[in-house]
């Protein structure tokens, strides 16, 4: 969809007072179309915890968690490369995470 046709449908929905639902629609369809992916995903991963979709998708946009793993793991990657280059080794050295 282009750029100026999602404006003018949010817009819309806005004065509709239906963003909320339309946006709830658009998670319904990424879930939908994530499932069999989300599905393999879960069933070769079963200790891997995921967001609920809400959540998810509130927060990253999409539902898709083999995108998730990845971008998360990319993430760490780059955080644990600027630790090791930047400071001086730690043995009691802890990295928290809390999610956003």
């Amino acid at each position: 969809m282009r750029p100026q046709a999602k404006v003018f449908l949010a817009e819309c929905l806005r004065r509709l007072h239906l963003l909320t639902f339309g946006d709830r629609l658009k998670l319904l369809a990424m879930i939908v179309a994530n499932s069999g992916k989300n599905r393999r995903f879960r069933k070769a991963n079963p200790g891997y915890a995921v967001p609920p979709y809400l959540l998810a998708y509130d927060a990253f946009g999409h539902v898709d968690w083999p995108l998730y793993r990845a971008s998360g793991r990319q993430q760490a990657e780059f955080f644990s490369r600027l630790i090791t280059e930047f400071c001086s080794p730690r043995p009691d050295l802890q990295v928290l995470e809390w999610g956003c």
